[in-house]
């Protein structure tokens, strides 16, 4: 009787043992797939967007400057790649050059008070004439805040080139050497 309690005594201590081996095992799965979640979780939740104020003097305005999430990087590259296509068949068409590929950055960069876009896409023109030094002000801090370099421009140019090209329109060679 005794080597039976002894037995049941072992099997109960081993079965305790492995019970608690696989609790502890189990805690540690959970707590590590909970930290990765809860990373995860952490990154999507986190608001990246930088919002920056920026004066300019030219107009004796404030304007706030937002960093741009994927989908409006991808915005902005696909306007610009669209290029200015002729009004009419067999007109030259115009390339776009640094002056639309600046405006454009700034039509969809600057935020007013409220968050919301300041210009718009019709607004293309007008910005056009505004002063340089107060559009270059603003695209250089568009370009700080969403990593737009000189080689982005230049790809963003040429892009706007093939295109024009590839839609059987001529080009006017005067425009074609045109980068501001």
């Amino acid at each position: 009787m005794d080597s039976q309690l002894s037995t049941l005594w072992l099997s109960t201590l081993w079965l305790s043992t492995l019970w608690l081996s696989t609790l502890w095992l189990s805690t540690l799965w959970l707590f590590a797939l909970g930290s990765s979640m809860s990373q995860r979780r952490r990154i999507l939740d986190k608001q990246d967007v930088k919002i920056v104020q920026v004066h300019v003097i030219e107009w004796d305005e404030s304007v706030q400057v937002k960093s741009w999430t994927g989908l409006e990087r991808k915005e902005y590259e696909d306007w610009c790649k669209e290029g200015t296509m002729p009004a009419f068949p067999g007109q030259p068409a115009q390339e776009q050059d640094s002056l639309d590929v600046m405006t454009k950055a700034v039509i969809l960069a600057v935020m007013d008070e409220t968050g919301k876009p300041l210009f718009e896409r019709s607004d293309l023109q007008a910005l056009k004439s505004k002063n340089a030094a107060a559009m270059l002000r603003l695209f250089v801090e568009i370009g700080k805040l969403n990593g737009i370099s000189d080689a982005d421009v230049a790809e963003l140019r040429a892009e706007s080139q093939k295109r024009i090209l590839s839609s059987g329109c001529k080009m006017d060679s005067q425009l074609s050497t045109l980068w501001l």
